[in-house]
């Protein structure tokens, strides 16, 4: 079940005084509580701190495969490995460059 099916799920619980309320009323609440919960998950620091590490982790690992193949005469690089190790680093890099202030030019 979803976030938002189980918001509108608890606003129409009988006992809560806002079951009675007009759509508009209960569509504000949804919104509200869904942006209040998006803005948590944004700035959570652990979570990106996590994510950040893995990422890191990743392309390390990638690198470090891409040597010991290249070490061993492989002239072939399996593109997964490739694939990974780029797509780990670019992710990276989106992670540390900081949003686009909308509305600035």
């Amino acid at each position: 079940m979803s976030e938002l099916s189980k918001l509108v799920e608890q606003l129409n619980q009988p006992d809560q005084p806002i079951a009675s309320a007009t759509p508009e009323v209960k569509q504000a609440i949804i919104t509200a509580r869904l942006e209040e919960s998006q803005y948590e998950l944004r700035h959570d620091k652990w979570a990106y701190r996590v994510a950040l590490g893995i990422l890191g982790a990743l392309s390390l690992v990638a690198l470090v495969a891409i040597i010991e193949l290249t070490w061993h005469g492989v002239t072939q690089l399996p593109e997964g490995i490739v694939a990974i190790g780029s797509g780990a680093a670019g992710a990276i890099a989106g992670m540390l460059i900081p949003p686009a202030a909308s509305g600035k030019t």
